[in-house]
């Protein structure tokens, strides 16, 4: 309620009645006129609020007979200290009363300026026919034009006293709205540039751990060059070995090739000899046949030659049993001469055969001398491989020492990726919770315009704020939002759809029972205001509200519950990054609070007081990520039993918001 000051004192006030040449004449000459003009005050006011009420404007502002009554006594009463002439406290002080009253009803000045208008054309003519009959002379004359200029005079006064105390209302009420915005929109915007810089401080920690593992990366990159080039050059000398070797072995298959082929023929000398050797004993058994002929022959032989000498010793004569003898001699000695033949023939056979095993001898011998040199090539190649296989072994063991480092090396490159990687996550991540705070900055300072007072609010209805998930129809597709705002005429919709400005759109509340058409008013910034086609009866509206504060409040209980719970198991060993978090603008109470435009809800102390605990919550929980990031798993613990706190006080408020919000609804209902 606005207290009354008066408008002027001093010599501001003495200015104006000179200024309107309101002097002691004139004051006395109202004082004169006071009673003639109080007696007829009634029938005026009476037909002047006859005249307010036929128009429909000033006809709402005045609803009931006893409205009226109670004006026409504050204006007889104000009409009584105006003619009194005085113009001293007591007048200014009711002169600030009427300028007051018009303003807090929406009196604006065209109104009672033809009010004003209306009044002074009956009172002159109230004036002319109370004085007119009684002074016919020409100073009586005068003294009518003097009483008129005086009630003029007067009247003027009073009207620009009233304008000048609207004007000055209507002033300070756009300086408290300025005032009023300007300290929302600061609340507002430092605010959001904290939640901005507690991001951009996550960016500047990313953007410098991205620095320091880009500079490992690179040493270890360095390194890794270092090392790949020795292991190439470990490569190459296993490479040239590797192709000596299988020369080698491509000799030694040659030569391996070479000694079988030797050793099939040195098989077939054998062979041969075997035959040879067989062919001797056959003859050497032939021989010795041969011998015992002879040894016969010549057993019997000397036996005859034994016989014939005692024979030819005894018979002297018997000569003829000497040549029987004889014959048989001849015939034995024959028998020796074949003999002897056979068995030099048969030593030619053997001699042949000696000098055939001689040959295939030198034969084998050769064989087995190619055989030998083939041996002693196999052990050169052998020799060569052994070297070749020594030189591969000792590439071979610095090429695995080199690829250790590689390895070693190239899994410090993989880790640090990895961490730029995560680093990159969060850059993004970062990146998009300051693109969220930054679009909830736009939206909150348009809120403390719109809602900084009356004259900057384009709403002509309340609007309630109410969290229900409803869907719209556009083209026959049906598409899930939130509502956030709502009155008897729009609402407010949550949703990145893109319709076009006068689109025509359904929108379903199966939850409430209701289904309504609206236009499309504006859209942007994942949000549509849409004007509904009919307009919604206040009390369903009020019921949508008192019912959606109810849900309001047990689903931002329950996603600060979660919301503790998640950070204490981060605390427990679980992965939690602070690029994670939602801010208090970015969380679902967060989205909810600073959608709301209902001034019955701004002002409750509930909603004022829960921004700072929210806040807090949201604040606690990064710290406690931070510490454990920095291995201070104490100092995690304390903000986290600080979190606790400030949570208890969120879900405390969220509770006392619910009671006061309904309380506050069942007042204004009644």
């Amino acid at each position: 309620m606005n207290t009354i000051v008066p408008l002027d004192t001093g010599d501001d006030w003495a200015e104006r009645l000179r200024y309107l040449q309101i002097d002691e004449a004139c004051r006395g000459r109202l004082r004169d006129l006071r009673p003639v003009l109080l007696q007829a005050l009634p029938e005026i006011l009476d037909k002047f609020y006859q005249k307010i009420l036929c128009q429909p404007e000033l006809r709402e502002k005045f609803t009931s007979q006893e409205k009226i009554s109670f004006a026409k006594e504050a204006q007889a009463r104000h009409w009584g200290l105006l003619f009194d002439g005085r113009f001293d406290d007591h007048y200014k002080l009711s002169v600030d009363r009427i300028g007051s009253a018009h303003y807090r009803i929406g009196l604006t000045p065209r109104w009672y300026m033809a009010g004003y208008s209306f009044v002074l054309d009956i009172l002159q003519s109230v004036v002319v026919r109370k004085i007119s009959p009684i002074v016919k002379t020409p100073a009586g004359d005068q003294f009518l034009v003097d009483s008129l200029r005086a009630v003029s005079r007067a009247v003027m006064l009073d009207m620009e006293l009233a304008i000048s105390r609207y004007w000055e209302l209507l002033a300070n009420e756009r300086r408290s709205a300025v005032d009023k915005m300007i300290d929302r929109i600061e609340q507002q915007v430092t605010d959001t540039v904290n939640s901005v810089t507690h991001v951009t401080g996550d960016l500047v920690h990313s953007a410098e751990m991205m620095t320091c593992v880009s500079m490992t990366v690179d040493v270890n990159s360095q390194n890794a060059t270092e090392a790949a080039q020795s292991a190439l050059g470990s490569a190459q000398t296993v490479a040239a070995a590797a192709e000596e070797l299988h020369a080698s072995i491509d000799e030694i298959a040659t030569q391996v090739q070479r000694s079988a082929v030797t050793a099939r023929a040195a098989v077939d000398r054998m062979q041969d000899a075997r035959g040879v050797v067989g062919a001797l004993g056959d003859a050497a058994r032939d021989i010795g046949k041969v011998v015992q002929i002879i040894g016969s022959i010549a057993a019997q032989t000397n036996l005859l030659a034994l016989n014939a000498t005692i024979e030819a010793a005894r018979a002297g004569e018997a000569g003829k049993g000497f040549a029987v003898v004889a014959g048989e001699v001849k015939n034995l000695a024959n028998q020796s001469a074949i003999s002897a033949k056979e068995i030099t023939q048969r030593i030619g056979t053997i001699q042949d055969a000696s000098r055939s095993t001689c040959f295939l001898i030198d034969e084998v011998s050769k064989t087995i001398q190619h055989m030998e040199q083939i041996a002693t090539a196999i052990a050169a190649a052998i020799d060569e491989q052994s070297a070749a296989t020594s030189e591969i072994a000792r590439a071979v063991s610095e090429t695995a020492t080199q690829n250790n480092t590689v390895t070693s090396l190239m899994a410090d490159v993989s880790e640090n990726v990895s961490k730029a990687n995560r680093a990159s996550l969060a850059v993004g991540e970062s990146a998009s919770r300051m693109e969220e705070t930054l679009a909830s900055m736009r939206k909150l300072l348009t809120k403390a315009v719109r809602t900084s007072s009356a004259i900057a609010n384009r709403r002509q209805r309340r609007r309630r704020a109410v969290l229900l998930d409803i869907e719209i129809v556009i083209e026959n597709q049906k598409y899930p939002v939130v509502l956030y705002d709502l009155s008897e005429c729009g609402a407010l919709i949550a949703t990145d759809i893109s319709v076009q400005q006068d689109a025509i759109i359904t929108l379903n509340m199966p939850s409430e029972g209701v289904s309504c058409m609206a236009s499309v008013v504006a859209g942007g910034n994942g949000q549509l205001h849409v004007h509904f086609c009919e307009t919604l009866p206040a009390p369903q509206v009020d019921a949508m509200a008192a019912k959606s504060i109810r849900h309001i409040c047990e689903l931002a209980k329950s996603d600060h519950l979660s919301f503790v719970e998640r950070v204490s198991q981060a605390v427990n060993g679980d992965s939690l990054s602070t690029t994670n978090l939602a801010t208090h603008h970015t969380c679902r109470l967060g989205r909810w609070y600073d959608s709301v435009c209902d001034e019955i809800m701004l002002v409750l102390p509930a909603f004022f007081t829960l921004a700072e605990p929210h806040r807090e919550v949201h604040t606690k929980a990064r710290q406690v990520l931070i510490a454990l990031e920095a291995g201070q798993i104490s100092l995690a613990k304390t903000r986290l039993e600080e979190l606790k706190l400030s949570s208890a006080q969120v879900v405390f408020y969220l509770d006392r918001l619910c009671v006061e919000y309904l309380q506050e609804n069942k007042i204004i209902n009644n």
